[in-house]
């Protein structure tokens, strides 16, 4: 056994980085980027949509994401603005993207169920019908913090087509917690 926690015991890349670290080259500029989104959709049509919302009530003591710590829900409204308006922005962009069709929407953060149930929707609805065009069988998945999200805010998540949760659990003592 103490020979798989030294095996182990080392640090590597956040599995939210994609490539990963290591595999990075140089700084993009936002025409590399750009371009790169043109190609890599002149290959393939599909799509897969990370959406990253940095909110939470509260600090997880093992988090390494990119957070900000607030109660105030406002925050979560002013950011699903901005989101769809740098959407606009890429349209305006990268044109080929209306083109696409979104197979998976994932809602990661922080804790997307931050986001005021009317937030969800708009951001959802804006991601699926206005920018881009989402398929019915989507695969839709959310990170929930299961000590701040309500019974309702699972239904709403539920009636937008999402399928899929993950649970910010480490530990289920709730002195832990």
């Amino acid at each position: 056994m103490k020979s798989l926690f030294e095996k182990y015991d080392q640090p590597v890349p956040r599995y939210t980085s994609y490539p990963s670290v290591p595999y990075w080259e140089g700084n993009l500029s936002s025409s590399d980027w750009t371009q790169s989104l043109r190609e890599n959709l002149s290959e393939n049509k599909e799509l897969s949509i990370y959406v990253h919302v940095p909110f939470c009530e509260s600090l997880c003591t093992y988090c390494g994401c990119h957070q900000t710590i607030t109660k105030n829900k406002n925050r979560g409204s002013e950011y699903v603005d901005f989101l769809m308006r740098e959407f606009e922005i890429y349209l305006k962009a990268v044109p080929e993207l209306e083109q696409s069709e979104v197979v998976e929407i994932h809602l990661g953060g922080g804790t997307p169920t931050f986001l005021k149930e009317e937030d969800l929707e708009r951001l959802f609805l804006f991601l699926k019908s206005k920018v881009l065009r989402a398929r019915e069988d989507f695969e839709g998945s959310i990170e929930i913090d299961p000590r701040t999200v309500s019974k309702e805010k699972v239904r709403k998540i539920y009636d937008l087509g999402f399928r899929r949760v993950s649970l910010g659990v480490q530990d289920f003592n709730p002195l832990v917690q």
